[in-house]
């Protein structure tokens, strides 16, 4: 069992590098070892973009992770920022969209999560509802806010645990 890893591509926001994901996802398809894989969140951000047009602008991408599925299992396992794929279950997707994902191998049990799990502040609720009514505009406005707030917030964590290390 070969297994690749990818998440936090963030396709639809500005920032997101969707040339440099194509590019990897060729030379993934050119690669014959490689049994599974895991898009582990984030893959599309429908925080920041309203989740229709976020799809359609990135069909290329999409199109070339099907095409993976020839080669190898492909695993899509939600994020925050694409919590609502959990949503598009039974609508003939190429894909199946889980929450966390178990692999095994031999004695080996390989366990994916996306890591949202981690964050008190990151409930379902709240997840599902920042991808059901982002639209262009406010996901900018919201992609600000977020990180004015978590800016300190990550500050503090960081300077805290930088004292309780010292105490140990």
């Amino acid at each position: 069992m070969a297994i690749v890893v990818a998440s936090d591509q963030h396709l639809g926001y500005e920032n997101s590098d969707k040339k440099a994901f194509n590019l990897f996802l060729d030379q993934l398809l050119t690669d014959d070892g490689v049994t599974d894989f895991v898009l582990l969140g984030d893959i599309v951000d429908m925080w920041r973009r309203d989740a229709s047009g976020v799809f359609l602008e990135s069909k290329d991408v999409l199109t070339k992770v099907a095409a993976l599925q020839k080669k190898m299992r492909i695993h899509y396992v939600a994020g925050n920022h694409d919590f609502h794929v959990l949503k598009l279950q039974n609508h003939s997707y190429p894909f199946t969209f889980l929450k966390n994902l178990s692999l095994t191998e031999a004695t080996f049990k390989y366990r994916f999560l996306h890591g949202y799990e981690f964050d008190s502040l990151q409930r379902e609720p709240l997840m599902e509802a920042l991808c059901r009514v982002m639209s262009d505009g406010a996901g900018e406005f919201e992609s600000g806010a977020w990180a004015t707030i978590t800016r300190e917030w990550s500050d503090l964590r960081y300077f805290f645990s930088s004292i309780f290390k010292k105490r140990a």
